[in-house]
C-alpha cells in the first residue's frame, strides 16, 4: 500500500513530466509498483521513503549574550558613588539617613521638613531587595513634595552611622579621605546627631557648634532659596 505523503511525492513528481515523456496506464501502474516496493524496503531498513530536513543544516537561532552580573552591580555601584558626591556639595549640607523602617508618622514629619530646608534623605538599601519596589516606596512617600533622596549604602560607613534616624552636617569643601578606619571624613569636618527629631531641632543643635554657623544656615534655606 502506498502512504500519503510518498503518494503525494509520486503525484507532484508525474505532473511535471513533460509531455515528449507521458506513459501508458500500463508503465505508469509498473512505475508506482516499483515506488512502493521501494517504499517497503526503505521503511525494512528503518529509513523514511520522504527525505526529512537535517536538524543540523537548519538556521540555529542566536544565543542571548550571557547577562554579565558583576559588570552591572559595577555600573549601579558607579552610579550610586557619582550621586553622592552630587549630593555632598554646600548647596545639600544636610543630610538625612533613614528607613522604610521607621514609623510612617516619623518619615512624613520628616519629609515635610526636609521639603522647607535644604536637606536630602540617604536611603542605605532596596526595599525588599527590589529597585522598582524602592523607586515606588519613595514615590509614595514624598508625593509632590521637593525632597532631594539619595540611594547610598556608602554614606552610612562614610560617617559611621549606625542607627535612623541620624542628621549629618559637612562642612562644605570638607576633604575626603579613604575610609578603611570606617569613617570618611574627619571629626572635625562634620556634625551628626541621631534622634527622631525635628530636622529644625537637629540644626539648633549644630547652630551651637563652633565653625558650623554657615554650614547651618545654608541647610536652613529652602531648596527654592
Amino acid at each position: 500500500m502506498i502512504t500519503r505523503p510518498l503518494l503525494i511525492a509520486l503525484v507532484l513528481g508525474l505532473a511535471v513530466l513533460p509531455a515528449a515523456q507521458a506513459e501508458t496506464a500500463d508503465e505508469l501502474r509498473a512505475r508506482l509498483d516499483d515506488a512502493a516496493a521501494r517504499a517497503d524496503r526503505l521503511a525494512d531498513e528503518g529509513r523514511s521513503p520522504i527525505g526529512t530536513p537535517r536538524v543540523e543544516a537548519l538556521p540555529q537561532p542566536q544565543a542571548a549574550p550571557p547577562v554579565d552580573v558583576g559588570a552591572l552591580s559595577q555600573r549601579y555601584e558607579r552610579l550610586a558613588a557619582e550621586q553622592a558626591r552630587q549630593v555632598l556639595t554646600p548647596s545639600a549640607a544636610l543630610l538625612a539617613f533613614v528607613s522604610f523602617s521607621m514609623p510612617k508618622a516619623s518619615l512624613e514629619r520628616l519629609v515635610n521638613d526636609a521639603e522647607r530646608s535644604n536637606t536630602v534623605l540617604v536611603l542605605r538599601g532596596l526595599v525588599d531587595g527590589d529597585l522598582t519596589a524602592t523607586f515606588r516606596a519613595v514615590r509614595d512617600l514624598l508625593g509632590n513634595r521637593k525632597v532631594g533622596w539619595v540611594l547610598d549604602s556608602e554614606a552610612f560607613l562614610r560617617f559611621d552611622v549606625q542607627t535612623v534616624p541620624t542628621y549629618v552636617l559637612l562642612q562644605p569643601g570638607a576633604p575626603h579621605r579613604p575610609c578603611e578606619l570606617g569613617q570618611c571624613y574627619s571629626d572635625a569636618d562634620f556634625v551628626k546627631l541621631t534622634g527622631d527629631v525635628p530636622i529644625a531641632y537637629a540644626l539648633a543643635q549644630f547652630d551651637n557648634v563652633p565653625g558650623f554657623g554657615a554650614a547651618v544656615a545654608g541647610a536652613r534655606k529652602g531648596r527654592g532659596s
